[in-house]
């Protein structure tokens, strides 16, 4: 009888939980434009379907097939237009987040199950600012991790922005969640369109 009422209670504690996080998260409404996917963009190189904009930036990804290597399952765009640029977000979903402590990523998992629903993806996002008069790419924001460790048990998230300094070279800067400068590096090297 004893153990029926800890079910009991488990499972009342799941589906307010469950509930809870089901009217907390996703009620924000979009406080921004985004152009329609009829609209057209037109850059020095001539004039382009939203579609074919979204794709000639679209970012390539690279996963470490040293540490559990995942497939992105699908990746979808906006495009927000303001005077001298275009904004494209993307968002790739991936198959899940994995911890690579196992002990706390089969924790994570059930409390992401919980807080989001299943089947649990993982989806981040990656804006590309591309100027209107040149059609070269401006700006990047993306989050990362300020440690390049693979291993780290909680990952906090930072935003990072990449902005271009030269030709071949832009300044990476992480942003703490107050907004200050974590980190800064120059990188070098140049975007590739398709």
């Amino acid at each position: 009888m004893r153990i029926f009422k800890m079910m009991i209670l488990i499972t009342i504690c799941f589906v307010i939980a469950f509930l809870c996080s089901a009217f907390l998260s996703g009620r924000s409404n979009r406080s921004y434009q985004v152009m329609d996917s009829s609209n057209k963009i037109m850059l020095p190189s001539g004039t382009l379907t939203l579609h074919e904009f979204a794709s000639k930036f679209k970012p390539i990804l690279y996963s470490s097939p040293k540490f559990h290597p995942q497939t992105i399952l699908w990746t979808w765009y906006e495009v927000v237009e303001k005077n001298d640029y275009y904004d494209i977000v993307y968002y790739h979903c991936w198959e899940n987040e994995i911890n690579p402590n196992q002990s706390f990523n089969i924790v994570y998992k059930i409390f992401r199950t919980v807080y989001f629903g299943y089947p649990l993806y993982d989806i981040e996002y990656l804006q590309v600012r591309i100027s209107k008069s040149t059609g070269e790419v401006l700006k990047s924001k993306y989050e990362t991790s300020v440690d390049v460790n693979y291993q780290q048990r909680i990952v906090k998230h930072s935003r990072a922005e990449l902005v271009r300094a030269t030709e071949e070279s832009f300044v990476e800067t992480i942003f703490g969640k107050d907004g200050s400068i974590l980190k800064t590096d120059t990188l070098h090297g140049k975007f590739k369109c398709l």
